[in-house]
Order: C-alpha cells, then sequence, then structure tokens
C-alpha cells in the first residue's frame, strides 16, 4: 500500500503518512493519530478502559475505527480535522467570544445593533460603475513615436 511505502523512507512513521495520505492524496477515510488525536480521543471517543492507554498501533488503529464508526469512513480524516480545529486555544477563544456576543443580542437585541462587526452580516453591496466604452486604439494607427516601447 501507499502508506507502507511512505512509511520506508528515513523518518517516516504512521502519523506522517496518514498526514501525506490525508492532505496530499486525497484519502478522506485517513485519520492521522498524533498527540491532539489521542486527547480528543480519550475525551470524546474511547471507553473510559481504554482512556489511560499510551499510544500504541493497536490503540492508533482502536481510535482511527471509533472515528470510522462515529463520522463515517469517506470523511473521517476532515473530521478528525474540524475538532482539531475547534479545540484550538484561538479558534475556541474566537467561538466563545460570538457566543457571548450572540446570547448578548437574544437578551437585549435593541441595545446595539451591530456590537460586533462580524456579525453584523455581509457588508452593503457596492453600486456597480457605470460600464464605460472600451477603449480601443489600434497600435498600427498610433505615431512610431508614441507606440509603446515593449511593442514596437
Amino acid at each position: 500500500s501507499l502508506r507502507s511505502e511512505l512509511v520506508a523512507l528515513c523518518g517516516v512513521g504512521r502519523k506522517v503518512a496518514d498526514c501525506v495520505l490525508l492532505f496530499g492524496y486525497g484519502r478522506d477515510s485517513v485519520v492521522p493519530v498524533d498527540t491532539h488525536c489521542l486527547q480528543m480521543a480519550r475525551r470524546f471517543l474511547l471507553p473510559c478502559k481504554q482512556r489511560d492507554k499510551a499510544l500504541n498501533a493497536n490503540l492508533y488503529n482502536q481510535i482511527v475505527s471509533r472515528f470510522w464508526q462515529t463520522f463515517g469512513r469517506e470523511h473521517a480524516g476532515w473530521a478528525f480535522m474540524f475538532i482539531f480545529v475547534g479545540e484550538l486555544s484561538d479558534f475556541r477563544k474566537l467561538i466563545n467570544e460570538r457566543l457571548r456576543v450572540e446570547a448578548d443580542l437574544k437578551l437585549h437585541p435593541h441595545s446595539h445593533p451591530h456590537p460586533h462587526p462580524q456579525l453584523a452580516g455581509p457588508p452593503p453591496r457596492r453600486k456597480r460603475a457605470t460600464p464605460q466604452a472600451p477603449l480601443a486604439i489600434k497600435v498600427e494607427e498610433l505615431e512610431v513615436s508614441k507606440r509603446p516601447t515593449h511593442l514596437v
């Protein structure tokens, strides 16, 4: 398989090979299991008795199987990425801020029309510029001295 060929390369382990398969080759069923994925699996997917186990080949395969069962095999790798991004602290701060602003808007809908610019909706549409007639000048009609040098 392609994974075994990648793992045969010096310095490439299963996780790196799975990253290459998911992102480089579009193998959407591949779940790269690293420390972050293990932490998420412990919190959301693994049974209690498996949550304290160290990552090994067997646990790696179990985590991948749980992602397949939970999210469907055809999109398990991308499900992992969405969860991973959602766990990033900067992203969580942004989500928490948006949730707080939305809650404030529900409690006080008329206090301020748009307290958070990112929640204000799409920007207003700009007026279209009036179309102008295309400028059509034939190079042959210009005097030689006025021709652009790159066209001479």
